[in-house]
């Protein structure tokens, strides 16, 4: 057993980092800042220069670089996000308790086991090296798991990397797309008065479902007819006591949308369909972040795969569904990967889980991809 590896996410599994949005008691004790101390205390022990950016109050992402750092040199980064969900029923959360070759705890597979392969990996192949013709970077990122703040402050920023290796939970096979986000809220407006005389006000419950119907006959047909796109009415709120005619209604929107689809075009034929309600209609972008798709002709896809085939695994490209931190770096123009350990099944689970042995082939499989670029920079001058 790689101990280096396991005891690493170990220590960072049994730091809460949860999400400061999750509402619960032990989420208030959680957030990035304390996960963030530690990786910078135990990166600068090995030799790394940390930079810390506080994207929010409390919550910072960290940029680790190695102590070989030259800013002419090529330079790629291996991220993962420090946040987690809340634990739930969980019963012992942050315990990374191993039992016949399994981790337990929250974060394990999303992400920490991953996020501790990169570093482990990085950490063993520069100790290896005399002239490294590259930086490889580490980047922990905050606020992943509600609105990817952290990735979408590094994407703005604009970062001198060649490629990005974003870690998630995918079987330690390369997921080369996902979908984008689009998320809206709607609230209809009204009058209120006494429910025996509802012609005395006007009801924005109705209202609402006027706008619904619309939105289903006008807009979703045309919207969810485009490759795999969704859109989804997941919260909705009206009145406030039974016998009063509800002067607000607001629905929420999810919406997952190809790579490459055109939002703005969408967002004109939602204004059209709300401009043509009778009532009066209020609406909000709550969040619009891109698609993520692997750059044609990709050197880390080519890279990884060569890796993968050195440890004698079988290569295969897939697509998921959900959002990460991807869509930003990708949107950016960088060279942009998805890829880890851990099976995406066990996260956010009671039971979250992931093995060591798939915790130890990260660590081989990153290895071999860093002695890769190496050699690819050598050959490049």
């Amino acid at each position: 057993m790689d101990r280096s590896v396991v005891e690493l996410t170990q220590n960072l599994v049994r730091i809460n980092s949860i999400t400061p949005q999750a509402v619960s008691e032990t989420a208030r004790l959680g957030g990035e800042a304390n996960l963030a101390a530690w990786l910078q205390k135990y990166l600068e022990a090995r030799s790394f220069r940390c930079q810390l950016d506080w994207v929010e109050p409390g919550r910072p992402n960290l940029i680790a670089y190695p102590g070989y750092w030259d800013p002419s040199r090529p330079s790629i980064a291996f991220t993962a996000h420090m946040d987690t969900v809340d634990v739930g029923d969980m019963p012992e959360p942050f315990s990374a308790t191993i039992h016949n070759g399994v981790l337990y705890g929250r974060g394990a597979c999303d992400v920490k086991g991953t996020m501790a392969a990169m570093i482990t990996a990085i950490i063993d192949w520069s100790s290896q090296q005399k002239q490294p013709a590259f930086n490889p970077l580490f980047i922990a990122t905050m606020g992943e798991e509600a609105g990817t703040l952290g990735s979408k402050r590094l994407a703005k920023q604009g970062m001198q990397l060649d490629a990005i290796l974003v870690g998630e939970p995918t079987g330690l096979q390369p997921v080369v797309a996902h979908r984008g986000l689009w998320r809206l809220a709607l609230q209809t407006l009204g009058v209120s008065c006494h429910s025996s005389r509802p012609e005395n006000g006007v009801n924005a419950v109705d209202s609402m479902v006027d706008l619904i119907n619309a939105i289903r006959q006008h807009l979703i047909p045309e919207w969810c007819g485009t490759g795999n796109t969704t859109f989804s009415f997941t919260t909705i709120h009206g009145g406030s006591m039974i016998n009063m005619i509800p002067d607000s209604c607001r629905v929420e929107v999810d919406s997952r949308c190809d790579p490459g689809i055109d939002i703005k075009g969408f967002r004109n034929a939602l204004i059209k369909v709300i401009d043509d309600q009778a009532g009066k209609v209020e609406w909000s972008e709550i969040q619009c972040d891109p698609g993520y798709r692997v750059q044609e002709n990709s050197l880390l896809l080519s890279t990884l795969a060569r890796a993968m085939a050195d440890e004698g695994l079988q290569f295969v490209q897939k697509e998921e569904p959900w959002y990460s931190d991807a869509g930003h770096f990708s949107a950016a123009g960088y060279d942009t990967l998805l890829w880890g350990a851990g099976d995406i099944r066990w996260a956010h689970t009671r039971d979250e889980i992931i093995k060591v042995k798939d915790l130890e082939k990260a660590v081989a499989i990153l290895k071999r991809l860093l002695a890769h670029y190496q050699v690819h920079y050598e050959s490049v001058g």
